[in-house]
């Protein structure tokens, strides 16, 4: 069984270390650092792995998963391969206040502006997991494009990639 409260705070250890406390201005009960391995959609920490930061996912105030970004390329994903959104609470404080959503394209420069908003870790889930939402502002062009692509697929497709790699193939 994993852990992800000790697997947390484990990371928030490291990041406290004098040799990476510069480097870590986040919020300190949500992010620390480790050493992974990414395999597809989901992480496992790896002593010999990559340098990465790993982010607490809530939902309703609970931790449900881990993420981890790969320092080297900013890649993402999952410790557990449930989390859909960092954030998600964002998501309803938008339907209830009927206000804009920002969703950032990275999970650092989510950290870095306050965890305002959300960051998208399954882009299958978006057609639901943003249903509702009467706004959404994007960090980039690039990533809006993204958004609107996730909405005009149905939802039975496994990514974009996927579908481009079918019709190459």
């Amino acid at each position: 069984m994993i852990d992800l409260e000790s697997e947390l705070r484990a990371a928030q250890a490291l990041a406290s270390d004098p040799r990476c406390a510069p480097a870590f201005d986040f919020p300190a009960d949500l992010a620390g650092a480790g050493y992974v391995e990414i395999a597809g959609t989901v992480y496992q920490p790896a002593g010999h792995g990559d340098p990465a930061v790993i982010v607490a996912v809530e939902s309703g105030g609970e931790l449900i998963d881990l993420a981890a970004i790969r320092l080297r390329d900013r890649a993402t994903a999952t410790r557990l391969g449930v989390a859909t959104l960092l954030g998600e609470d964002a998501v309803e404080a938008a339907l209830l206040h009927d206000r804009a959503l920002l969703v950032y394209s990275s999970a650092l420069h989510w950290l870095q502006a306050g965890c305002l908003g959300v960051v998208v870790l399954d882009w299958r889930s978006v057609p639901w997991a943003l249903a509702g939402v009467s706004e959404i502002k994007c960090a980039t062009p690039h990533l809006e494009e993204q958004v609107r692509l996730a909405f005009a697929l149905p939802a039975n497709f496994p990514t974009i990639t996927s579908l481009e790699a079918r019709h190459a193939a």
